[in-house]
């Protein structure tokens, strides 16, 4: 799993004060959304590193006219990586929501699905923020 990977490589970096990382995921309702959940959930049963991870998510239905809601729950558990299982609209609802409630202040590191490929082009020297696609992955911080 992509994200389980991203996550074992930085899981010091990504430890809050309690050695957890937590992770949230807003899960579309759908065979994408539940495909993604399953395969992270899969990945998550398998690891090493299992104990040091709590997961949580926050499922919603793809005609959702907003995703607020859910967005604030997963905001309240003060995540270290947000993960959208979702496609179409409420991806870009999810990084605004995300931008709003408080997941920004939290430091949470969002990871689209060009996030690593980002990370590997700076490893090599290859720039900070560079655009893929639609989509960048950026380390999100208070002073952002």
């Amino acid at each position: 799993m992509l994200w389980g990977a991203f996550i074992e490589d930085r899981i010091d970096e990504l430890k809050a004060n309690d050695g957890k990382v937590t992770v949230a995921a807003l899960v579309m309702n759908n065979d994408f959304g539940k495909a993604y959940d399953g395969g992270f959930s899969a990945w998550l049963e398998q690891t090493d590193v299992k104990a040091d991870i709590e997961y949580v998510t926050e499922i919603i239905e793809p005609a959702a006219p907003t995703i607020t809601d859910p967005m604030t729950t997963l905001a309240s558990k003060n995540p270290e990586v947000f993960i959208a299982m979702t496609a179409g609209t409420s991806c870009t609802q999810a990084v605004t929501e995300a931008a709003q409630n408080g997941l920004k202040e939290t430091g949470a590191v969002p990871v689209p699905a060009v996030g690593v490929q980002e990370q590997r082009l700076r490893r090599q020297g290859q720039g900070g923020r560079r655009r893929l696609g639609q989509r960048r992955l950026v380390r999100w911080s208070a002073a952002a």
